[in-house]
């Protein structure tokens, strides 16, 4: 066992190092991007699993890589970035060890950074179905239940519907795991795993995701399970296993045949058949110049605390504020205790430094997210906290013209119209929270004059 460990070791070490070498590159640079997660870690570690080699070596994926470099020259793009980072390993991987199935580069994307600011900011409209379905069902059994926003209030005790419950954390760790069963059907039966199998299999895992939510935040509220008590994280994992992978497995092992045509192994596994070494000259050339192109395209991230401050904004008018530059070009105003962030405008295919995101980074934690209208015009609205600090906050996207809460909306006019939405954000203290629909009619009237 040792030794046929050894020779796997040996076959492959290139790879492994030369993979090794183009991750490190980029979490020199996308260090601070590129949090870590349960999914994370789960896909890191289980995704040799899912490397199974469906035909001979191919160099398939160059163009794409060469693409996603050349695409870096002119984007600012952390997700270019890491998916061309991406591309590069897989290109490694297949040139050496053979073209791949679909589940390598699935993980790939439940993994991304992307996938997990996704799920987090454009996941709100489900949550807040989500918990106006849990209210409605305990009003069915009589309950007092009411639901405000992504709240649900039961005899004064609030539970949030949060990205803890139905985004970042269950939601990507539940489809990573539905990743791993459907490798280990394919390596067992021999399936041939198709792009549409995969995806729909994947799209079927995040429906069962969505029940199971459903039926976890039943059980916090019925049984009177606060956040503070152990069971409440209890409660999430016990719902992904029971609602999730268990109907998983049994809804794949049901559909698929049960006897292999041909005993499967994993890539790793393999002792006949093993693919070229990376010895040949243009070989090491082209992963030196990738390496070298990812090191030359990864620079630019280090000078992004240092964008231009903004000079110039529709809201230049506000009068008793003082002006003070941030990181990332964000402008702070602050007065007495009225504080707003301006935050620059980001490309159609960028992150815009949502609240949601910031505020967490720096410690608050949100409660009691809502949408409401003020003179006509969507706001989002919420309570963040940070130790005995509590703050009342709002924000919406603002051109100086339009203004808009949805995330389709203003990258869509920003890629199509070339329109620059800006984000504003402005926060009071808690006891002053009446003064918060006053400032924000005051920051709109100033675009209006």
């Amino acid at each position: 066992m040792q030794k046929q460990a050894y020779t796997i070791l040996k076959n492959h070490f290139p790879i492994l190092f030369l993979g090794v070498v183009v991750a490190g590159v980029f979490l020199f640079f996308q260090w601070d991007n590129f949090p870590g997660s349960a999914a994370l870690y789960l896909g890191i570690l289980f995704f040799p699993y899912l490397l199974q080699q469906e035909k001979a070596p191919t160099d398939r994926l160059l163009i794409p890589v060469v693409l996603g470099l050349l695409g870096l020259f002119f984007f600012n793009s952390s997700t270019l970035y890491y998916l061309t980072t991406a591309l590069v390993i897989l290109w490694l991987i297949e040139n050496s060890m053979g073209k791949q199935n679909p589940l390598p580069y699935l993980m790939v994307v439940v993994i991304a950074p992307i996938f997990r600011y996704l799920v987090h900011i454009w996941s709100f409209p489900i949550r807040i179905k989500m918990s106006s379905l849990v209210a409605w069902s305990l009003r069915q059994i009589g309950m007092d239940v009411t639901a405000i926003g992504n709240s649900i209030f039961v005899n004064k005790v609030v539970y949030e519907v949060e990205p803890a419950c139905i985004g970042i954390k269950m939601t990507g760790t539940a489809l990573v795991c539905c990743l791993l069963i459907l490798g280990y059907f394919k390596k067992e039966r021999e399936l041939k795993m198709t792009w549409v199998k995969a995806i729909g299999s994947l799209l079927f895992g995040f429906l069962l995701t969505l029940f199971a939510n459903y039926i976890r935040l039943l059980g916090l509220v019925v049984f009177d399970i606060p956040p503070s008590n152990p069971l409440h994280s209890l409660m999430g994992i016990i719902s992904l296993i029971v609602y999730v992978l268990i109907p998983f497995f049994f809804w794949w092992n049901w559909r698929q045949p049960k006897t292999p045509i041909i005993s499967d192994k994993t890539i790793l596994d393999q002792k006949t058949a093993i693919v070229p070494k990376i010895i040949a000259k243009h070989r090491l050339l082209i992963i030196g110049i990738f390496i070298l192109g990812l090191i030359f395209t990864g620079c630019q991230f280090g000078n992004e605390k240092k964008q231009p401050n903004i000079t110039t904004h529709p809201w230049m008018k506000l009068n008793g504020f003082t002006e003070t530059p941030k990181d990332y070009g964000v402008l702070e105003l602050k007065r007495s205790n009225q504080l707003i962030y301006i935050k620059p405008p980001a490309g159609p295919f960028q992150g815009a430094h949502d609240p949601r995101i910031c505020w967490q980074g720096s410690g608050f934690v949100f409660k009691k997210i809502r949408k409401e209208q003020i003179d006509g015009i969507t706001i989002y609205f919420a309570e963040i906290t940070q130790d005995e600090l509590t703050l009342q906050t709002a924000w919406w996207y603002d051109n100086g013209h339009s203004q808009t809460t949805e995330e389709w909306d203003w990258r869509w006019r920003s890629l199509f119209y070339g329109e620059r939405y800006y984000l504003i954000n402005i926060s009071v203290l808690d006891q002053e929270g009446e003064t918060l629909e006053s400032l924000i009619r005051e920051v709109m009237q100033t675009t209006s004059d």
